[in-house]
Parts: structure tokens; sequence; C-alpha cells
């Protein structure tokens, strides 16, 4: 039996006991191709891999067969006796969650990538972390069909879209049908990779971005001179967007991260 077999992984959560949690995403990808698919794109060839959430270690497999090392940390303490029986003694596996564990904890590395198939509810907040860590050369995540397109949007941006073109060079792969998947989810997924930019050595200006990018998508709905000004001051706001050629009267959702960019360089001279 193959850990892709739908009937095998029904088996073997009989076995042990184990019920699926909706909350913490636990669809297990069966697709071979897909599998393959993301391991190619992940960059995991040579490299040191860190995995999020391995569900029952399908991807993991493939991830281990080319990489130099391959790390998996998984929240759910219950799949212990699964993945102890279908990971390769070459797996580290480590119990934590990704909203908390110290990323910075991880051994050096010339080449380190991210992989993960992602939950929804922490989406947002995981990728976060994953970018301002600093610690990898590349990101691939498996989520929501919806939310990967959300993701790489160039118009009418989200505050992770506009993230994500700050960190990294996001694009959208491939999509994931729901039968791709046991227990089948109620909707498609999708891949996206990100090739991850330097991160800016001067963490004041770094700094100085963020609470740019959060202050701008305080009020969507609000000209980034009236969100700026409510953060920064009118006469900051306007010498600002002044300086970096910016239209007072367009929304953050608008706004490139080059030009977000520009905006928090001029703030940081006022």
């Amino acid at each position: 039996m193959s850990i892709y077999d739908t009937a095998y992984l029904k088996g073997l959560a009989e076995r042990f006991g184990f019920t699926f949690e909706k909350s913490f995403g636990q669809n297990f990808l069966t697709d071979t191709a897909a599998v393959e698919r993301i391991v190619e794109a992940s960059g995991a060839l040579g490299a040191d891999v860190f995995e999020i959430g391995p569900g029952a270690g399908a991807l993991t497999l493939g991830l281990s067969r080319v990489a130099r090392s391959v790390r998996v940390l998984e929240l759910d303490r219950r799949l212990e006796p699964v993945l102890k029986e279908t990971l390769p003694p070459s797996v580290e596996l480590t119990w934590g969650d990704i909203l908390t564990f110290p990323l910075d904890s991880l051994p050096k590395s010339d080449r380190r990538v991210a992989v993960s198939n992602l939950p929804y509810n922490v989406t947002t907040k995981a990728l976060t972390r994953l970018f301002e860590s600093g610690m990898f050369s590349r990101i691939t995540v498996t989520v929501q069909k919806e939310y990967a397109r959300k993701l790489v949007q160039k118009e009418n941006r989200s505050l992770i879209a506009l993230l994500a073109e700050h960190y990294a060079e996001p694009k959208y792969l491939f999509t994931i049908p729901a039968g791709s998947f046991y227990p089948r989810p109620g909707v498609d997924s999708a891949v996206v990779t990100m090739a991850l930019k330097p991160l800016d050595p001067d963490k004041e200006s770094e700094a100085m971005f963020i609470r740019t990018a959060h202050a701008l998508y305080a009020s969507r709905r609000k000209t980034v001179r009236n969100t700026l000004s409510a953060e920064f001051g009118a006469s900051a706001a306007d010498a600002a967007l002044k300086s970096a050629e910016v239209d007072p009267a367009a929304r953050g959702e608008d706004l490139s991260a080059r030009e977000v960019e520009r905006i928090s360089s001029a703030l940081m001279l006022k």
C-alpha cells in the first residue's frame, strides 16, 4: 500500500485512532504528480528543507529524496504514531506551532527553503513570520485557491500581497483539485512559490516599511494621504508622498510594494 493511496491513509488513521481536525487544515495530499511538481518547484534539490505541517508525510517523502536535509514542524501530537511509521529516519521531526516556533533557532544554512500545506486560518500570520525571518531563499506553499490568487494579485492588493511583493517574487504555479486530498476539502487548492529577495539589513528601515504598510491598510477606503496623516501627521505625509511621487488621492490597495518602499524611505528622513 502507498501513502498516496486513500484506502491506506484511511486504514492508517483507523489503526491509530486518528481523527481529522478541520481547524488544523488536515487534508492529506494523495496526488503523486502534484507532489513531484511541488518538490521540483520548491528548490529542495540539495537544499535544507523546513516543512510546516507534514500531514501523513506524502510530500515529506518526496522532499527527502532530493534534499540535503529535511526538518518538519508539526503541531498535532496525535500524528506521532502515524509519522513514526511513514517518515524515513533521515527526516527530523519537531513538535511546535509555526506561529510561535523560533525560526532563528534553525541551524545555519547557505540554502534553506520552506515548504508547507498551510491551513487557511493561519496562512497570513505564518507567511508573514517566514518572510520577516530572513531565513529562507524560497517559500513554496499550498493554500486555498482563492488565497493563492490574492497572494499574487497586482491590482486591489491585500496587505499580504503587498508584503509578498516586498519580500519575494510570488508566482502562482498550478491548481490542485479538491479530489487530490483526503479527506476531500470543500475548495480547490493552489501552489504558490516565492523566491525571496535579500532582507534589508537596516532594521529601522524595515520596521518603517512595515509600519507604513499597516498604516495604509488600516482603512482601505481612505486615501493614502489621510491614512498616512493619521499615523505620521499631515506635514510628514504630504512631504513623503511628494518625495515618493505617489498620488495623495490614491488608496493603499492601489500601490505597489516599490511605491510603499519609496514612501517609507521618505518618512525615514523626516
